[in-house]
C-alpha cells in the first residue's frame, strides 16, 4: 500500500477501508483484502511463520506425569502407606 491513511478526525466519522484507499466501507468488512491475502500465501510470496505452541504448557510441578499421585483423605492414609498417593488436608464437617 503506497497511499497516506487520513487523520483520525475524517476516519472516525465514516467506515474507511486501508487495501481500497476509499470510504465506501471498513477494512475489517473487506471482501477482496481477504482472497488477496490468500492469494499471495498460495503463491509463496507472502510466508506465515508456523505457530509456536508451548512445550509445558502447565506450570513447573504442576502435572506430574512421570510420577503420577493420587490424592487421598487424610482417613483412608493408613491403608495406602508405601503406595504413591499425597494425603490431603482434613475438612472441617459442615453443619
Amino acid at each position: 500500500m503506497s497511499h497516506t491513511i487520513p487523520p483520525l478526525e475524517e476516519l472516525k466519522r465514516q467506515a474507511y477501508c486501508k487495501f481500497y484507499n476509499t470510504f465506501c466501507h471498513a477494512t475489517n468488512d473487506c471482501s477482496v483484502l481477504p482472497r488477496q491475502i490468500q492469494l499471495v500465501v498460495n503463491e509463496g510470496r507472502l510466508v506465515i511463520s508456523q505457530m509456536q505452541v508451548d512445550q509445558t504448557p502447565f506450570p513447573v510441578h504442576t502435572i506430574e506425569l512421570q510420577n503420577p499421585k493420587i490424592l487421598i483423605q487424610p482417613s483412608q492414609a493408613e491403608s495406602t502407606k508405601g503406595k504413591d498417593v499425597i494425603i490431603g488436608e482434613e475438612r472441617l464437617s459442615e453443619a
